[in-house]
């Protein structure tokens, strides 16, 4: 490096005759040359631009030249003659310029050849000079060293490009920090190597509409930022921009500024973080802080019926009444366990793991019920008995509370509460006044209330843990259901709702129904089981327009099926994956067990699939592992429909086996510890034609990498219906 800083300092001259090489020599070392450096920042940083001296090196074949350079630093020029002994002067230029392409040779040659000076050029030489005659005598071979001294400039401009490139490369490519440089069109010169960044090489001549799969509005919308700098020479400064559906979006910090020569915008570079965990983190903390002052009101105001039964029956025990203290010790178990309860919850941030199995839905609405109700009031559920939420006890108990609370104050004591299936959860109506259609958002905001006495705090809470499981609420009027979900009544078990589905009769009209849309709840969670022969998976493609393509095999020995995968993501219209697959008419079943799962981003996938057709916009539903460790469902249950997500809160458990399951239009999803004993988590109505496709799918979500996900013992068959 000591040459990027102090500039080429010795000239190595091969010659054949000894005298000439001597003479040459010492011409060099008394020639007093200005400073070769190109670089006016290192001239004034290091005082070079003071006369150097420059060392000669002589060597007689061109053999020990090359040597010579493999070793010396500092060498700016060679200077060959015509009297090589082991190799014609075109063949030694060659072989110096193709090991050292930014060193300039100058041939000086005894007789002017027009021949050689033109194969000398051709070879690569700088130039080439005839000696003058009786040239060992010379003193000071003037027109040589000027040109060398020239030589010495070039070779100080090509060596400081050529090692900042190198440097420049280096950064891109062990840095791990997303810069890239674009020219006058918006297209991509270099780009750092990062990880799930597009292949620098790949994206060579490549603008971003081209290069990444954004949607339109977005990749518009960077192209207009690039014409911003190039045409304007407007820098951008961490702009952030979020690419992709709200339920998987990625969040882009940019700053963008003109690279300029002299007056002239040549382009950009630029400079793209990703900060998804970053804004994902914040949310979370305000999502959790307003979860813990929403808990600590509940508290609060659940503490305060049994508070008030205690001081009241407290009385009643110091006058002797019968009963009074047992009433007393009833009312301080309940605030007690409603204590411990909401404390446990409130250390959890909201997330506490759900119970193997999940929650036996009608015993827990009973018991729910029984804590709020009144004698005359009435619940329905029109639900069947065997079916399951899958989440936390202690997360649902203050939702239902709250519900139950709020129909038994707001509708009166003989209310008629029910609870049944939507199409993709559940919903609570009673037959109270309603809530007027311009109040249902302010409902929702803690401290609104109805009455001068309420907290105002139930509604509140219901929205709250509503987002955190991420489902979807929404306040209605009972009875205005049947045009909004179109549900039909279903046959016995379907997940779409009970017997009548919980729609109002002919005429009915007033109160109201708060509805909670995709939700982890399965109808009938017991696997049909028995299935027929195994199918091989014969199909591996890519769905979607995969930017790289991904690839699939299986090892007959072990069993092992191997998915090497790419793909943008697959989650709202957006499905792009690697998918290997059987083609299988009728009720079926996948099962596998997630062996190995090497993935380069957090939302990274590998699970097993039904899907309609091996399409981008075909329904589906998915069961797998995402690349931070977590449990994801996926589901599109209608074409053209965006692909829902569920994640599962599964604490310290760790599920490798997942499965489906197809009956008519209803899929199951399945998931088991060890392959034997397995629990139904979702099960949803999605459209299928009688012949689906069965199998594995993995995805990346990282532009330019793969994952790779490595299963065992899978299964793909029919089911066997009794």
């Amino acid at each position: 490096m000591g040459k990027f800083l102090g500039g080429p300092s010795a000239v190595l001259i091969a010659a054949g005759a000894p005298a000439l090489g001597e003479s040459v020599a010492t011409a060099v070392e008394r020639r007093p040359f200005p400073s070769p450096v190109t670089s006016a920042e290192v001239r004034a940083a290091d005082a070079t631009d003071h006369d150097p001296d420059v060392e000669a090196i002589t060597r007689q074949s061109c053999a020990e030249a090359l040597e010579c350079l493999a070793s010396a630093d500092g060498v700016g020029c060679v200077v060959v003659d015509d009297a090589l002994a082991d190799e014609s002067v075109p063949d030694c230029v060659a072989s110096i310029v193709n090991e050292h392409p930014d060193l300039p040779v100058v041939v000086y040659a005894a007789d002017g050849d027009e021949a050689l000076a033109s194969a000398a050029t051709r070879a690569g030489a700088f130039a080439y000079l005839p000696q003058p005659a009786d040239a060992v005598a010379v003193p000071d071979h003037g027109d040589l060293l000027d040109t060398v001294g020239e030589a010495l400039t070039v070779h100080d401009r090509r060596h400081r490009a050529a090692v900042q490139s190198d440097m420049l490369d280096a950064m891109l490519a062990d840095l791990e920090v997303p810069l890239y440089v674009k020219d006058d069109k918006a297209r991509h010169l270099k780009m750092a190597d990062v990880h799930g960044a597009p292949d620098p090489t790949d994206s060579i001549g490549k603008t971003d509409w081209e290069l990444y799969s954004w949607d339109d509005e977005s990749k518009v919308e960077a192209l207009g930022d690039d014409r911003l700098v190039i045409d304007e020479g407007e820098s951008i400064r961490e702009r952030e921009e979020r690419h992709g559906p709200p339920e998987a979006a990625r969040w882009l910090k940019t700053t963008k500024v003109p690279w300029r020569d002299g007056d002239e915008v040549r382009g950009l570079i630029g400079i793209t973080q990703d900060v998804s965990d970053e804004k994902r983190t914040i949310r979370d903390l305000r999502a959790q802080n307003r979860r813990l002052d929403d808990f600590a009101s509940f508290v609060a105001r659940d503490l305060r019926n049994p508070l008030h039964v205690a001081m009241a029956y407290h009385e009643f025990a110091r006058e002797g009444r019968e009963g009074a203290a047992e009433t007393v010790a009833d009312a301080l178990e309940r605030m007690e366990e409603q204590v411990e309860n909401m404390s446990e919850l409130a250390a959890s941030g909201g997330t506490a793991p759900a119970p193997v199995g999940g929650v036996e839905f009608h015993s827990f609405l009973q018991v729910a019920w029984d804590e709020v109700a009144t004698a005359r009031a009435t619940l329905e559920i029109e639900m069947p008995p065997a079916t399951r939420l899958y989440t936390n006890r202690l997360q649902l108990k203050p939702l239902f509370e709250s519900l139950f609370e709020n129909s038994v104050e707001h509708a009166g004591p003989d209310v008629t509460v029910r609870v049944g299936f939507t199409g993709d959860g559940f919903y609570v109506e009673d037959d109270g006044p309603g809530i007027p259609e311009a109040e249902r958002e302010a409902v929702l905001e803690d401290g609104y209330t109805f009455t001068p006495t309420g907290a105002g705090t139930g509604l509140a809470i219901v929205s709250e843990i509503a987002e955190t499981h991420g489902w979807d609420f929404r306040i209605r009027e009972r009875g205005d259901e049947r045009a909004a979900d179109g549900d039909a009544a279903p046959e016995t078990g379907e997940r779409a709702t009970g017997d009548d589905s919980g729609t109002a009769e002919p005429g009915d009209s007033g109160g109201v129904r708060f509805e909670f849309g995709n939700v982890l709840l399965v109808a009938d969670p017991v696997s049909v089981g028995e299935t027929g022969p195994p199918r091989p998976l014969t199909t591996g493609t890519d769905v979607g327009d995969a930017l790289n393509t991904g690839e699939s095999s299986h090892d007959a020995a072990t069993g092992r099926w191997t998915l090497r995968a790419a793909g943008d993501n697959l989650i709202g219209q957006t499905n792009e994956f690697h998918f290997r697959w059987a083609a299988i008419r009728g009720p079926c079943r996948i099962e596998a067990r997630l062996d190995a799962f090497d993935s380069p981003a957090d939302w990274s996938k590998a699970g097993v699939m039904i899907r309609d057709t091996a399409t981008e916009h075909a329904t589906f539903g998915y069961v797998g592992v995402a690349g931070n460790g977590r449990t994801e469902v996926l589901w599109r249950g209608e074409a053209g429909d965006p692909t829902r997500r569920q994640l599962l809160e599964s604490g310290e458990r760790s599920f490798e086996w997942f499965a489906l399951e197809r009956t008519g239009d209803r899929v199951t999803a399945f998931l088991s510890t060890d392959g034997e004993d397995w629990y139904a988590v979702d099960q949803r109505s999605v459209a299928l034609g009688e012949s689906v496709c069965v199998g594995l799918a993995a995805c990346s979500i990282m532009i330019g990498a793969y994952c790779e996900a490595v299963f065992e013992d899978v299964t793909a068959a029919e089911l066997v219906e009794e």
